[in-house]
């Protein structure tokens, strides 16, 4: 792993939102967001690519976004966010979902140690996740929103 602060891109996300309990997840929980969130682009006609997911925790659950990069102006069932560029931690995780865990955790001690609060929500890049079946070949940019402590 080799974690580092940078600005993200960018992005304009198509999702879906749900308010969930803590992490885990159900099984097929996240997986069926997407899902539905792929149905209404192809709808459309966009198709989906880029998966992005957010993750807001408070004392009652979370807030989970799941949804892809798109162009669309308007996409009927999906709410639209536009997110800006802002300063993350950021790391690659590589492999399953089952492990996505312990990258998140080592992220967060190296936040902890460098000096970095967290400021949003957390988001997930999934940047190689074409097959559910096999997660082994996956990589997905882990991003927390940081500022610096002080």
């Amino acid at each position: 792993m080799n974690p580092h602060v940078k600005m993200s891109e960018p992005l304009r996300v198509a999702a879906v939102e749900r308010r969930l309990g803590f992490p885990p997840f159900p099984d097929g929980e996240i997986a069926g967001m997407f899902d539905a969130a792929a149905d209404d682009l192809l709808a459309v006609g966009a198709r989906p690519e880029l998966g992005v997911a957010l993750y807001a925790m408070d004392g009652s659950g979370t807030a989970v976004t799941c949804g892809f990069v798109a162009d669309a102006p308007v996409v009927p069932g999906l709410v639209l966010h536009e997110l800006g560029s802002i300063e993350v931690a950021s790391v690659l995780h590589h492999g399953s979902m089952e492990t996505i865990g312990d990258s998140w955790g080592a992220l967060m001690a190296w936040c902890e140690a460098e000096g970095y609060a967290m400021s949003g929500p957390c988001r997930e890049i999934y940047l190689e996740s074409a097959d559910r079946d096999d997660m082994s070949d996956w990589v997905t940019e882990l991003q927390q929103p940081v500022e610096r402590r002080g």
